[in-house]
């Protein structure tokens, strides 16, 4: 047993043997085996537990429970990854009320690559010093999906880009597109040409691809992740402009799907002539379509009779298609609307604005719903062009979008 140290009285001299007893004793603790680092940050149980049998899901309430979790400190990380390497983060101050260094109560967020199939993801929690990680199956419940995805031509950009599109050359056209769904979803991209005033080459449309806004990153598989919401620019690009389309026209269409959720826009290009940029005062979003029976009134759904087809407005005779549309206009004004033929060989289409005005004011805090409609009759011309454009007045650039017309059998 160590030599005990006697407490000094008042009064009393230190000597050199005394001080030499405290040097000692200090150097002998000082030689102690370390007792070893604190207990790290530990994972003991989750409920639900994200197993195969019992995954957890995105949206529901996850309760964590261990030990350092560094919550009181307001250190705690909780960091879910998907299959892809993307990730959602929740700090301490996006825990629910009940958390504790030893339990974290969470609502899941949505985690990249998470279907509803059950997907392998992991589970890393840090508590500003020390991580613990845990491999879990989480998936998105199989609520539908519902509502809308808007597509858009971007403007305030230069677009296409080179503008003139040239022969022999790379091109790319940029899109945007925006979530209105009721949860999150994964949507499909696909592209190709809904009209061309020279033959397509073989291979054209498959050589299409798809990259992020800035054109630096290639989306492969070509897929896009949005949030409720959420707005995501896009690019699709032709990696050759075909050398016998000098001159020629041609529209080329972006569509994006998830499920039964689908939308698209295009542009009309042509070869060597500078496309007119839209102006970006002028968001325009297409929100839906209505296809009528003119001779009863009422609301057609056979798609042989009517229906908007990759961009297309095809009707049989006696019929009519409304399409629906928000737009806001930002800048202050008077903006002018309009619906028309875009030439002679449109016969006998009438093409016009529905219950809608022909002006609206530049008011940002504005979205009025604008209708456009087109009926067919039997001397209608088998195809043609309808043209909906946007002007401020007093402005060089307008929003101008353009539909073809089919005359169905």
């Amino acid at each position: 047993m160590p030599t005990l140290l006697n407490r000094v009285r008042p009064g009393d001299m230190i000597t050199a043997d005394q001080w030499n007893l405290v040097v000692d004793a200090v150097n002998q603790l000082l030689q102690q085996p370390s007792a070893g680092p604190a207990p790290g940050v530990t994972i003991t149980g989750l409920v639900p537990a994200g197993s195969a049998a019992e995954p957890i899901r995105v949206g529901a309430l996850l309760q964590i429970v261990g030990q350092n979790f560094g919550y009181n400190l307001g250190r705690t990380s909780v960091r879910f990854t998907g299959p892809s390497g993307g990730s959602a983060e929740l700090l301490a101050a996006d825990l629910q009320l009940g958390s504790s260094d030893t339990r974290l109560l969470l609502a899941v967020p949505g985690i990249p690559g998470v279907t509803t199939s059950n997907t392998a993801i992991t589970l890393t929690i840090n508590n500003g010093t020390q991580s613990v990680v845990q491999t879990l199956t989480a998936v998105v419940p199989s609520t539908p999906l519902t509502g809308d995805i808007f597509v858009s031509w971007r403007s305030g950009i230069t677009n296409p880009n080179p503008n003139p599109v040239l022969t022999n050359g790379q091109a790319d056209f940029a899109f945007r597109l925006q979530s209105a769904t009721n949860q999150r979803a994964t949507f499909a991209l696909s592209a190709t040409f809904t009209s061309a005033s020279a033959a397509i080459p073989p291979g054209l449309v498959s050589s299409l691809q798809f990259f992020n806004e800035t054109g630096t990153s290639r989306l492969n598989p070509a897929t896009v992740d949005l949030q409720v919401g959420e707005v995501r620019n896009v690019i699709v690009r032709i990696p050759v402009i075909p050398s016998t389309w000098n001159s020629a026209t041609f529209t080329l269409q972006l569509t994006a799907t998830s499920g039964a959720v689908t939308n698209s826009a295009s542009s009309l290009i042509t070869v060597g002539t500078t496309t007119p940029q839209n102006d970006p005062a002028i968001d325009v979003q297409k929100t839906g379509e209505k296809f009528y029976n003119l001779s009863t009134g009422s609301l057609e759904t056979d798609p042989t009779k009517a229906t908007f087809q990759n961009g297309t407005i095809k009707l049989r005779a006696g019929y009519k298609a409304t399409l629906e549309f928000n737009v806001r206009a930002s800048t202050a004004g008077t903006y002018d609307l309009s619906f028309t033929a875009k030439d002679t060989a449109t016969v006998n289409w009438t093409p016009q604005l529905v219950n809608s005005p022909a002006q609206i004011p530049g008011d940002p805090s504005q979205t009025p719903l604008i209708k456009i409609g087109v009926s067919a009759a039997a001397t209608s011309s088998a195809t043609g062009v309808a043209v909906f454009r946007i002007k401020r007045q007093g402005a060089t650039v307008e929003w101008v979008q353009e539909f073809p017309v089919e005359l169905l059998p």
